[in-house]
C-alpha cells in the first residue's frame, strides 16, 4: 500500500482573483449586463422619439420622422432589455430602417441604439463607443450601397457579385480549416450550406424568372435584404479581423470558426425579413409595418421566455455549486473560480458563445460527485491510501450520473465525467486520451489544476502563481492538453482583451 500525495484527486492548482481584473460572477458567457428599469427605458425611448420628431419637423416630413422615432424606440427598448450578443430580432430594425427610410435614417436609428445600449446601459469607454459607432456607420453605408437603399447611389451589379464571390472564398477557407480541427462532416455541412445560399443569390437573375409570378417579388425582396446583410457583415469581418491583427488579440481565427455559420444565418435571415417587410409596406402601407412589428415583438417575447427558463437552470447549477463548496470549507469557492478561469480562457480562445457557456456550467459542476464521497475521505487532512483514493476517484462518474439526470444537461454531464481524464491516457473514469476527451473538459482540467495549486489547503500551502504555471507547463502533454495549457498560461501571464472584444456582430 502506498499513499497518494495529490489531495482530493485534484489535478493540482489554486486560484486568486488576480488572474484578470473582471468582477466575480461577470465572466460566465461574457453576456451579463445590467438592464435599466422600465422608467429608464421609457425615458430613453421618449428622448429619441422627441429628437427624431424635432429633426423631421424642421424638414417638414412628420410621417418620416414618426417612422424614424418608432424604429429608434423599438431598437433601443429591445437592445437595452436584452443581453450582449442575444438581441436577435432587434437586429431587423437597422436593415429595415435603411431599406425603408434611406441611409441617413438608418444611421440615426443605429447610432441611437449604440448611444443607449453601449453608452447608457453598458457604459463602455468613450474610445470603444466611437469605434462601435464608426464601424456600424461603415457597415450600414456599405449595406445600403449594395442593396440600393433610398438616398444612396446604387452599387453596380458587379459590386454585389464581388461581395458574394468573396464570401464564397471565405466559406471555402472555413471548410478547409474547420475539417482539420473538428468533425469533417459538420464542417462540410456548414460550409456547403453557406456556399449554396450565396451561390443561389449570385445566380438569382437566372432562376428568379422560373418562379411563379406571385412569388418572384417576395423572393427578390428577400434577396435584396440578403445583399444588405452580406455587405454589412463583410465590412465587420474585415474590420474586426484587421483590428484583432493590429492589436495583437489572439483567438480571432478560432472565434470566426465558431461564430461564422451562426452569424451568417442570423444576419442573413434578418436581412431577408427586412427586405420582405419593405415589400409589404410598399403594398399595404403602415398596416404592414404594424403587423410585422407585432410579430417580431411576439417572437422576441417568446425568446425572453426561453431565456428565463434557461436562467432558472443556471440558478439551479449555481446552487449545486454552492452545495459542493459548503461540503468542504477548505475548497470553498473552488468550483466558481475554476468555472470563471475556464470560461475566460475559452473566450480568449475564440470559442463560440454556446461552447463558453457549456465550459462555465461544467466548471461549476465538475466536483458535484464529491457529494457522494464519505466525509472521512473527503476531509482527510493527510495523504489518501490506495483504497481511499479509489473511492475518491468515483466522484467523476458520480458527478456525470447526477448531472445527466437534469433534462437538457446531457452534454454538460459528459464534460463533468471527463474532467479527470489525462491527455496521454491513464485517467479516469473512462480512460480516454487526447482528442477523445471533450475540449471543454480538457480546458476545465487545466483550470482545476491551477486553482488547486494556488489555494491553501490543510495539507499544504498555496504555491505562487508562477510556480503553478511552471507546473502546468511541466505536465502539458502528459496530464494536460499542451495547446490549451499554453493558452491558459499565456492568459494568466499576459491578461488582455479577449478574442471576441473586437467583433461588433458578436457583442450586439
Amino acid at each position: 500500500m502506498h499513499s497518494h500525495p495529490v489531495r482530493n484527486s485534484e489535478p493540482t492548482i489554486s486560484g486568486r482573483a488576480t488572474l484578470v481584473a473582471v468582477p466575480r460572477g461577470q465572466i460566465a458567457a461574457y453576456d451579463r449586463i445590467a438592464s435599466p428599469g422600465a422608467r429608464a427605458r421609457a425615458a430613453m425611448a421618449a428622448g429619441w422619439m422627441g429628437a427624431a420628431l424635432a429633426a423631421s419637423a424642421t424638414n417638414g416630413d412628420l410621417v418620416n420622422g414618426a417612422l424614424i422615432a418608432i424604429a429608434v424606440a423599438s431598437t433601443s427598448i429591445l437592445a437595452t432589455g436584452d443581453k450582449i450578443g442575444a438581441a436577435g430580432l432587434s437586429g431587423v430594425f437597422a436593415p429595415l430602417s435603411v431599406l425603408l427610410l434611406g441611409w441617413p435614417a438608418g444611421i440615426v436609428v443605429a447610432l441611437g441604439a449604440i448611444v443607449v445600449g453601449d453608452g447608457v446601459v453598458r457604459q463602455i469607454p468613450g474610445r470603444s463607443l466611437v469605434w462601435h459607432a464608426a464601424l456600424l456607420a461603415a457597415m450600414l453605408t456599405t449595406g445600403a450601397w449594395v442593396a440600393g437603399a433610398p438616398q444612396t447611389f446604387w452599387a453596380p451589379a458587379a459590386a454585389g457579385r464581388a461581395i458574394g464571390i468573396v464570401w464564397c472564398i471565405i466559406y471555402a477557407g472555413f471548410v478547409v480549416v474547420k475539417t482539420r480541427r473538428g468533425p469533417p462532416l459538420s464542417a462540410l455541412a456548414q460550409g456547403a450550406g453557406m456556399i449554396l445560399v450565396m451561390t443561389a443569390a449570385l445566380t438569382a437573375t437566372g432562376w428568379l424568372p422560373l418562379l411563379p409570378a406571385a412569388a418572384e417579388p417576395t423572393v427578390a425582396a428577400g434577396l435584396r435584404g440578403m445583399g444588405f446583410a452580406a455587405a454589412f457583415m463583410l465590412v465587420d469581418f474585415l474590420a474586426a479581423s484587421l483590428a484583432a491583427r493590429l492589436s495583437g488579440v489572439r483567438g480571432a481565427l478560432d472565434f470566426w470558426l465558431g461564430h461564422l455559420p451562426v452569424l451568417f444565418f442570423r444576419y442573413g435571415l434578418q436581412g431577408v425579413a427586412a427586405g420582405i417587410i419593405v415589400l409589404w409596406y410598399e403594398d399595404a402601407g403602415v398596416r404592414a409595418l404594424a403587423a410585422a412589428g407585432a410579430g417580431l415583438l411576439l417572437l422576441q417575447a417568446a425568446y425572453y421566455s426561453y431565456r428565463r427558463a434557461d436562467e432558472t437552470v443556471e440558478s439551479a447549477i449555481a446552487a449545486l455549486a454552492s452545495a459542493i463548496d459548503a461540503r468542504d470549507p477548505y475548497t470553498a469557492g473552488h468550483s466558481i473560480r475554476v468555472a470563471e478561469y475556464a470560461a475566460l480562457a475559452a473566450v480568449r480562445l475564440g470559442w463560440s458563445k454556446g461552447k463558453v457557456a457549456r465550459t462555465n456550467k461544467a466548471g461549476l459542476l465538475h466536483d458535484i460527485g464529491k457529494l457522494g464521497i464519505a466525509d472521512s475521505v473527503l476531509h482527510k487532512p493527510g495523504a489518501l491510501s490506495d483504497a481511499e483514493f479509489e473511492q475518491m476517484k468515483r466522484h467523476a462518474a458520480l458527478g456525470e450520473g447526477i448531472v445527466a439526470q437534469v433534462r437538457g444537461l446531457g452534454g454538460i454531464a459528459r464534460i463533468v465525467g471527463q474532467d479527470h481524464e489525462r491527455w496521454a491516457g491513464g485517467g479516469y473514469p473512462h480512460g480516454l486520451a487526447g482528442e477523445e476527451i471533450l475540449p471543454e473538459a480538457r480546458l476545465i482540467a487545466v483550470a482545476d489544476v491551477f486553482d488547486a495549486m494556488t489555494t491553501d489547503r490543510p495539507y499544504r500551502s498555496a504555491l505562487t502563481q508562477e510556480d503553478a504555471l511552471c507546473h502546468l507547463e511541466s505536465v502539458a502533454g502528459s496530464q494536460l492538453d499542451p495547446a490549451l495549457t499554453a493558452s491558459f498560461v499565456d492568459l494568466v501571464r499576459t491578461p488582455r482583451a479577449s478574442g471576441v472584444a473586437f467583433c461588433y456582430c458578436a457583442t450586439h
